[in-house]
């Protein structure tokens, strides 16, 4: 017979192993959870360094200057990303058509938020220094790819490949934490070099993600006609969502950086960092449900979404309470003194993060049931709020108008999402409270899993 110590060996590595490959929904959400829990740890690391050794006034510069390439680049993606999903799901002979076409139209995309970003740049940062405004347009020859690099991870997740997928989401801030350290140890951490290394970290590894891809795919150039189609088709129908849902969780801080000082954007940078902490669960459960409902009988998709969203809401409010209690503490611990005004500003924040979380996934029903445009009104009213609260409360309130005005529009989004479900897929919407076949169901699934 096995020993104890041999039992627990083998069982480590063999739930190790399931989770590693990923193979089944169950699998590659723990795994996702997993890596954005980790990617979350790097992310607190980078922005201890970036607040602790820049200052509330350097980490603003620093942001605003980053803000832009990966802003600009996911405004124009035309829905590129979840027609890859879409498409590959429900063409997957077609695979290596829709690949091609998906990456001369994203590197077309990205070229063309490049142009527009160094040129839109004095305006759009008019507020900082001639110097800050030049490195930042030097920074916009990344948006390429990074809409490219979107649609890498689109395909990787059509595949089922999450491991790959979560490996290169973690490879990339993994690598900025290091380059980060590097520059503090040579004493050369200042608001340009540490937003070069947000920037050029995650080249060689889509790189070599890429080419792995490429490999297993094998795109094929000719006749793309039918594959463009097919993805302009779905991608200008999801446009919306996807343009809005970048707007909507963009805009706030483009317009912190417009209406309010560099020390303003530093601050509100760092509250808006750890209340993303929550966004793992939502974010995760989202990255696989999409691809695991995607083109399923629409009673399935309705069943899976929520059960989906009331594991998440639960989950986040017992993390988010948490947070908050916590939030003075967790301020002056990692961030230092300088940064404990923004307790007031973290707090709604993360109020607003389990409401939109909420939101996100209730919105995956539409887009795996194929009707994404759908969605791009629950975005829109969203957006529609948020803007003219902004505008209104920021120059009163400053960062708390701002919360404010994210908090409001996030519950209105909600709102319209759950009236959505029985005008559109003539459906009830699926209950937010947790109920006992939710907890009977992950109980299964942990029992599985252990």
């Amino acid at each position: 017979m096995l020993s104890n110590f041999s039992k627990l060996k083998y069982f480590i590595h063999n739930k190790s192993t399931w989770i590693l490959r990923g193979q089944d929904s169950a699998s590659a959400t723990l795994q996702t959870v997993l890596t954005r829990t980790l990617i979350i740890g790097v992310n607190v690391g980078t922005g201890i360094i970036t607040a602790r050794f820049l200052g509330a006034q350097g980490r603003g510069e620093q942001a605003a200057m980053i803000l832009w390439p990966i802003f600009l680049a996911n405004t124009l993606t035309f829905g590129l990303p979840t027609a890859v999903i879409y498409n590959f799901r429900k063409y997957p002979k077609d695979r290596s058509k829709l690949f091609a076409a998906a990456l001369l139209l994203g590197t077309i995309a990205g070229l063309a938020a490049t142009v527009l970003g160094i040129v839109l740049m004095p305006t759009l940062l008019k507020n900082y220094s001639e110097s800050s405004i030049g490195f930042a347009r030097l920074l916009m020859l990344n948006s390429p790819i990074v809409l490219v690099q979107l649609i890498v991870l689109s395909a990787l997740e059509a595949n089922g490949d999450f491991s790959a997928s979560n490996r290169l989401r973690l490879l990339i801030p993994t690598l900025t934490l290091l380059l980060l350290i590097g520059l503090l140890f040579t004493n050369s951490l200042n608001p340009y070099t540490s937003a070069l290394a947000y920037i050029v970290n995650g080249i060689p590894v889509f790189f070599w993600t890429l080419i792995q891809l490429w490999r297993k795919i094998r795109p094929q150039w000719q006749d793309l006609y039918r594959a463009t189609k097919l993805l302009i088709s779905y991608g200008l129908r999801s446009y919306g969502v996807s343009v809005l849902g970048t707007l909507a969780s963009n805009i706030d801080q483009a317009l912190v950086v417009g209406f309010l000082e560099p020390a303003a954007m530093g601050t509100y940078v760092v509250a808006l960092s750890l209340s993303k902490i929550l966004n793992i669960f939502h974010n995760s459960l989202s990255t696989v449900l999409f691809p695991s409902a995607a083109a399923r009988p629409l009673e399935e998709i309705i069943a899976m979404t929520g059960r989906a969203v009331r594991l998440n809401i639960a989950s986040m409010i017992l993390i988010g309470s948490a947070v908050i209690v916590a939030s003075p503490l967790l301020l002056n611990l990692l961030y230092g003194s300088e940064f404990i005004s923004a307790v007031p500003v973290l707090r709604i924040l993360i109020i607003g993060v389990v409401v939109n979380g909420a939101a996100m996934i209730l919105a995956q029903a539409f887009m795996a049931s194929g009707s994404p445009g759908v969605v791009t009104a629950l975005q829109g009213v969203g957006l529609a709020l948020n803007v003219p609260l902004m505008v209104v409360l920021i120059p009163p309130l400053g960062l708390t108008g701002a919360a404010l005005s994210l908090l409001l529009s996030t519950t209105a989004r909600l709102i319209f999402i759950l009236f959505l479900f029985p005008t559109v897929l003539k459906r009830n919407p699926p209950s937010l409270i947790i109920n006992r076949e939710d907890i009977i169901y992950l109980k299964q699934k942990l029992s599985a899993s252990l």
